[in-house]
């Protein structure tokens, strides 16, 4: 009976820990995409990258998504991915590294470019 104590105590601490680090979330909430090469994620880069040029008049071209993530939010979803991009105005630096935040909204395919930031040369 004792024995069975120590079990249940010893499950109660650990069970916690154990569900916890199966899914590997950030302290924010942000989770990683697992297949980057999935078209939704392409798409959000394309628009991410598209939506940064229109606003800011530049010529930035879409090359790859390297990494990302993603967080549930009010109303929808927050991306979070890592974007190459090719320059044409740039012989210095012609693939920059940017961080694009987008909003997505599922049912209405709405989408808003939140944030895009040069992260890498």
């Amino acid at each position: 009976m004792l024995r069975a104590r120590y079990v249940l105590a010893l499950l109660t601490v650990l069970f916690p820990l154990l569900a916890a680090g199966t899914e590997q979330n950030d302290a924010s909430g942000w989770k990683p995409v697992l297949d980057i090469s999935d078209r939704l994620v392409i798409d959000i880069g394309k628009f991410a990258v598209y939506e940064y040029d229109q606003n800011n008049h530049k010529d930035l071209v879409f090359q790859n998504v390297t990494e990302g993530a993603y967080k549930d939010v009010k109303e929808g979803t927050q991306y979070r991915l890592v974007i190459t991009v090719r320059d044409n105005d740039s012989t210095l630096n012609p693939n920059p590294v940017y961080q694009a935040i987008v909003f997505r909204r599922p049912w209405d395919r709405f989408k808003k470019l939140l944030s895009f930031v040069q992260i890498s040369n």
